[in-house]
């Protein structure tokens, strides 16, 4: 039972004076806490929120890696499914930079906003050259098709570097 509470008193080390207790109430006013709300809790926590991120992303990277690696022109389903997943987080790191821009804070935008003309740019040479391609024609530009597809999945491979290495604590 108190497995969720060290979890808890882990991922938020200030809270521990102002939880909810999840052993027996030591107040009659203090409840313990249900499960819905400990789940709310773990997945709350911002360590939980970063591994399901990096999980996912390296997901991405499979899928995209087996898209390149696909013979031929590829197979339409799974280029598609790349395809939205990029144009995903193309919009989330939009957002993001939008966000930051709102806020006024004193945060420079020149990466991030270079970041979305890049991610913005493969997205339209991925849907021309190899989406739009093969269903138009039923064939595509083999050669500059997976010219960009190998440009695009070195970028993604470079941006996870940059992206969860520098919030390692080693």
């Amino acid at each position: 039972n108190g497995f969720f509470q060290r979890i808890k008193g882990r991922l938020c080390p200030g809270s521990s004076k102002q939880q909810k207790s999840i052993s027996a109430p030591s107040n009659s006013d203090e409840k313990p806490m249900s499960h819905f709300e400990e789940i709310q809790v773990l997945w709350s926590a911002p360590i939980t929120k970063f591994y399901t991120n990096f999980v996912a992303y390296i997901a991405f990277l499979m899928f995209f890696t087996l898209a390149v690696l696909w013979p031929s022109c590829g197979n339409l389903l799974l280029d598609c499914f790349v395809w939205f997943w990029a144009a995903a987080i193309a919009f989330e790191n939009t957002r993001v930079a939008y966000e930051k821009y709102c806020s006024q804070s004193s945060l420079p935008l020149q990466r991030a906003v270079l970041e979305i003309i890049v991610q913005t740019l493969f997205l339209a040479l991925y849907l021309i050259f190899r989406i739009i391609g093969l269903w138009n024609f039923g064939t595509c530009q083999i050669l500059t098709a997976k010219a960009i597809l190998g440009v695009g999945l070195i970028y993604y491979y470079y941006r996870i570097l940059f992206i969860f290495l520098p919030i390692s604590p080693t």
